[in-house]
């Protein structure tokens, strides 16, 4: 402020401090275009930008996984109905004294069942009963290849377990 508008009370006219660049009236539309131009480049070149368009790639492949996950998961279901209704199926024809061996092939190839799981269950039918040294001895393994086979067609829910004093029997699940 000057000394003569200081004496007379008058206050001098500040000019306002602008913020960034903001387009004026004055300015022409290219000038316009450039400067926005410019902005939205700065706007796409933020690593926080960058970061948003890699997430939104990562959201859409996880959902896409998530939904065949989602389909497949579906499907087993489906398959367990299937299984259910064959081994209720199974149940009712030994029940009447009718074979069996249609229902427990499809059974055995819907539980995943290979050749020689197949082949295991075949010498419980003919002798009832094992031990896992019997069994190991009738299939022509060793000890841990039957230990092994049996644990798994019992975790299948295809024979049960019954201990004998020290010894473990297997036998076909009725």
């Amino acid at each position: 402020m000057g000394l003569l508008s200081r004496l007379l009370g008058r206050k001098s006219k500040k000019k306002k401090k602008t913020v960034g660049t903001v387009p004026t009236v004055d300015k022409t539309t290219s000038e316009m275009i450039k400067n926005w131009s410019k902005s939205i480049e700065r706007v796409e070149n933020h690593p926080l930008s960058q970061a948003r368009v890699i997430n939104t790639s990562l959201l859409n492949d996880l959902s896409s996984i998530l939904a065949n996950m989602n389909e497949k998961l579906d499907k087993l279901s489906k398959l367990d109905e299937v299984l259910s209704l064959l081994e209720d199926t199974r149940e009712q024809l030994e029940s009447a004294g009718l074979s069996t061996s249609s229902v427990d092939s499809a059974i055995s190839n819907l539980k995943g069942l290979t050749v020689k799981d197949q082949e295991a269950l075949d010498l419980f039918k003919e002798d009832g009963s094992f031990t896992t040294k019997a069994f190991a001895k009738k299939a022509g393994l060793s000890r841990s290849t039957a230990s092994s086979r049996l644990n798994k067609l019992f975790s299948l829910g295809l024979l049960e377990k019954e201990a004998k004093g020290k010894k473990i029997l297997y036998k076909l699940k009725q």
